[in-house]
């Protein structure tokens, strides 16, 4: 990912990114936006519409500068988004949460109406844990086992998205959200180590895209916390109320660092629309999306 930085009006500061905004790269925003915010407090633009790939560190970094701003009460907006950035902010319920513009121009016209002194009963999808579900029996899915470590796991979600009807590829979300679950047996289950094996069962078809993946590790055991999570973030979202929403932007535990929030999690309940179903030893996990109702 490269970063360049404008001025287009004196108390802006517009940080546009280009390539991918994930794991390896986001980091990289937030210091250049940590440095240049050091150096003189100014309204943020930041401009997405060259962001290729984002994945939840992505996502983690823009909600950790967007409150970085609010609580120092630097107006912010970010402009561009569009594609998979745009997809994936719907997913986490975040496309109104974050002050947006459909471009520069316009992100420029909303901050310099922004003043530096102020700042800006249905169902909730949950995880199901159950040994039992449909989800989590692999009968006649294709199998593979891999020893990988983080590196590997988006080149891995490609190489089984690319076994999808092209239908079904839309703005590269499936790859996106296999790379999530992928992503999250190989660091949180495996600890990032490739003598630890993941499996992983798959199947597509026109209608449908449907994944299996189980790691080594102990299991998400903080399924239940991160339900009522979310419960409360849709919650506030749902009444508008943005203001108590900031308490439930980042589900971290005692094994996060600074890139996790669960807001991986939170846009594969919402992609995966026929569940996202855990087994009882919590270390294994099936997903299915139906494409007919899109």
């Amino acid at each position: 990912m490269n970063i360049s930085i404008e001025t287009p009006k004196e108390d802006i500061l517009l940080l546009s990114t280009v390539g991918s905004l994930d794991i390896y790269s986001a980091s990289n925003l937030k210091k250049t936006f940590t440095a240049r915010i050091r150096e003189r407090k100014r309204k943020v633009l930041i401009d997405l519409g060259s962001v290729t790939y984002i994945d939840s560190s992505g996502i983690g970094i823009l909600l950790n500068i967007y409150t970085t701003c609010q609580k120092q009460n630097l107006p912010i907006c970010f402009c561009g988004m569009h594609g998979i950035v745009s997809k994936i902010l719907k997913l986490t319920r975040l496309e109104h949460f974050l002050p947006s513009a459909l471009d520069r121009t316009r992100g420029v016209d909303y901050l310099e109406k922004q003043n530096l002194s102020q700042s800006h009963p249905h169902i909730i999808k949950q995880i199901i844990i159950d040994d039992t579900h449909p989800l989590l029996q692999p009968d006649n899915m294709y199998y593979k086992k891999f020893n990988i470590d983080l590196s590997q796991a988006r080149r891995l979600a490609n190489l089984i998205s690319q076994k999808s009807p092209v239908e079904l590829r839309e703005f590269n979300i499936l790859e996106q959200q296999i790379c999530e679950i992928i992503k999250n047996a190989v660091k949180h289950g495996n600890k990032n180590n490739p003598e630890k094996s993941i499996d992983v069962w798959f199947e597509f078809s026109e209608s449908h895209a449907r994944l299996i993946v189980q790691d080594e590790g102990s299991g998400f055991q903080d399924i239940e916390k991160w339900n009522e999570f979310y419960r409360n973030k849709i919650s506030c979202y749902r009444s508008h109320d943005y203001e108590k929403m900031m308490d439930y932007l980042r589900f971290t535990t005692l094994s996060s660092d600074e890139t996790d929030g669960g807001n991986a999690m939170c846009a594969a309940v919402e992609y995966w629309n026929e569940g996202v179903v855990y087994s009882a030893s919590r270390n294994k996990v099936g997903v299915m999306r139906m494409f007919h109702s899109d």
